[in-house]
Formats: structure tokens, C-alpha cells, sequence
């Protein structure tokens, strides 16, 4: 198997020169801004908001979560990512 990605950054996944079918992975409705420069200035601003996404994403999961193994972990989780 071989990825191969082009000069317009099309991406193919290629087994003996056949081409597999592939699409881009969308997360939380928007497509990954891989390569995305962030200037230093702004650097702190910018874990700042993807540290709350993620907070609120673990507390979203928290209010669907079965278990009670579940909820612990996620807790867990939460108040690590608050300590540091």
C-alpha cells in the first residue's frame, strides 16, 4: 500500500495501482486545518481555544456517558486537562 499526494494536495491511497476509494475526515463539522501557522503572539490564544473545545467535548460525552467506569474516566480526564 502507498499514499501518494499530489502537487494540488489530493491525497490517493494506491494497492498495486489500483486506486482505493478515500475521502477527507471532517471533525466537529469542519474540515482539519492541517499546516495551519499560528503566530507566536498568538500561540497561548490559540491552545487556549482548542484546550475549551476539547473540555467541552469531554463534558458533552460526560452527560451520554452509561457507566459508571465511564463517567470516572472522563472526570479523570477533565481534571487533568485542568491541572495542566
Amino acid at each position: 500500500m502507498r499514499i501518494y499526494e499530489d502537487e494540488d494536495g489530493h491525497v490517493s491511497i494506491r494497492i498495486d495501482d489500483v486506486e482505493l476509494p478515500a475521502r477527507g475526515f471532517v471533525k466537529d463539522g469542519l474540515p482539519s486545518p492541517q499546516g495551519q501557522v499560528v503566530p507566536n503572539m498568538r500561540l497561548a490564544h490559540a491552545l487556549d481555544t482548542i484546550r475549551e473545545r476539547q473540555a467541552a467535548r469531554e463534558r458533552q460525552r460526560l452527560e451520554i456517558a452509561k457507566t459508571r467506569r465511564q463517567c470516572r474516566l472522563i472526570r479523570d480526564k477533565l481534571r487533568a486537562d485542568a491541572l495542566n
